[in-house]
């Protein structure tokens, strides 16, 4: 026999103590702790019109005299009115893996089994979204376990996503891990582009360990990435300005521990990388290098090279590329993971929505897919061809 308690916090700052508090006993991704999604609060959820919905369970079994425990967080968040109110991860837009973090499981046979399952949190959740009159449950990029522990809310009734994340298990030289998975005219190639580089002034890879230079590299990290948005006709995430507040804000918050580095010519950062660190893991989040006549010496991986030195030296054991299956990943991943969603609308309103977005999804997966995103592509290019937002 096994009891579940919940509370629910509608506060950030109530919910601080016993958040903070979980992350040091649970399985969780940097995306899951307080303060990257007290930053992502304050910044694009108070803009986004988002409110807190954070679910902490806590269950006990018992079995004899003996009983086990076991603490879990939701970090939860609602947005929109009714009919069409959505209850979802908070950190829409700048996580990249979503989900619960679990405690460790305390008492008898510690290492046993975790004791939450996938219907009992959905159950939860599904009671939450009917007492908070949201009409859609949107729970999207589960990633498919955490280092430790299976997670749960990525298995039935949870749809495997058209994309995987992919890391790079650091190797022991970066000599030796190109010899294995590039041939000697790629070898070539990269040693070129960055003896080109040099050629063309004083070239310096940085890390930047202060304030001034972290606020520095991270505007300059924003100014490239909507340069080549622009230039690919992607969506601008930067031309919102609580984006540009986040990033500039997690930059310089002393409980996250936000690595920035870059390539500098002449003193200019050509590449660079706005990523953060967890115990062994270095998540590569956003990366950025200069267009126009730059980039035919490939800034961006000469960058990648020094920067896979640099995590070695500070001890790391994986780099983290974390979504999208670009085609360089195939060349510089080491291993996948799956992610999964579920989607699930309540009442007509939320039901139609859900009609929509499951058509939406299959397109995805279709043929049409590729014909569509390059008409969108060149749209955008259009639209946006003599656009000029100000930071």
């Amino acid at each position: 026999m096994g009891s579940l308690r919940s509370s629910l916090f509608r506060d950030f700052d109530e919910a601080k103590e016993a958040w903070r508090s979980l992350e040091k006993t649970s399985d969780h991704y940097p995306f899951q702790t307080w303060a990257w999604l007290d930053a992502w609060y304050r910044t694009i959820g108070l803009a986004h019109g988002w409110s807190p919905a954070i679910l902490f369970l806590e269950k006990e079994a018992r079995r004899g005299e003996g009983s086990k425990l076991q603490r879990a967080a939701l970090p939860l968040g609602i947005c929109g009115k009714p009919p069409f109110r959505r209850l979802a991860w908070m950190g829409e837009g700048v996580s990249d893996y979503h989900g619960p973090l679990i405690g460790s499981v305390r008492g008898e046979d510690e290492g046993s089994k975790d004791l939450f399952g996938t219907e009992a949190l959905l159950s939860e959740i599904r009671g939450l979204a009917e007492k908070l009159d949201c009409g859609v449950i949107d729970l999207n990029r589960n990633p498919e376990g955490f280092n430790f522990l299976k997670n749960p809310l990525a298995g039935a009734g949870f749809a495997r996503l058209h994309y995987k994340s992919h890391s790079l298990r650091l190797p022991e030289s970066t000599e030796g891990f190109l010899k294995e998975r590039f041939g000697a005219k790629e070898r070539y190639n990269l040693r070129r582009a960055a003896k080109r580089l040099s050629e063309l002034g004083r070239l310096d890879f940085k890390v930047a360990v202060d304030e001034k230079s972290r606020t520095i590299l991270t505007e300059r990290m924003i100014a490239l990435k909507r340069e080549r948005y622009k230039v690919i006709g992607a969506k601008d995430n930067f031309a919102d300005p609580s984006f540009r507040e986040f990033y500039r804000e997690a930059a310089t918050t002393a409980d996250l521990d936000v690595h920035i580095s870059g390539l500098f010519l002449n003193g200019q950062a050509i590449a660079l990388h706005w990523g953060i660190k967890d115990d062994s893991t270095m998540y590569y989040l956003m990366p950025a290098f200069a267009a126009g006549p730059l980039r035919q010496y490939s800034p961006g991986l000469v960058f990648l090279l020094e920067f896979i030195d640099q995590c070695r030296s500070e001890g790391l054991e994986t780099l983290d590329f974390t979504i999208g299956d670009e085609e360089y990943k195939r060349k510089w991943c080491t291993d996948e993971m799956n992610l999964f969603k579920f989607y699930e609308g309540r009442g007509v309103a939320g039901g139609a929505l859900a009609v929509l977005k499951t058509t939406g999804d299959w397109i995805r997966l279709s043929p049409l897919q590729k014909p569509i995103s390059r008409l969108r592509s060149q749209a955008r290019k259009l639209l946006f061809k003599d656009d000029r937002i100000a930071d």
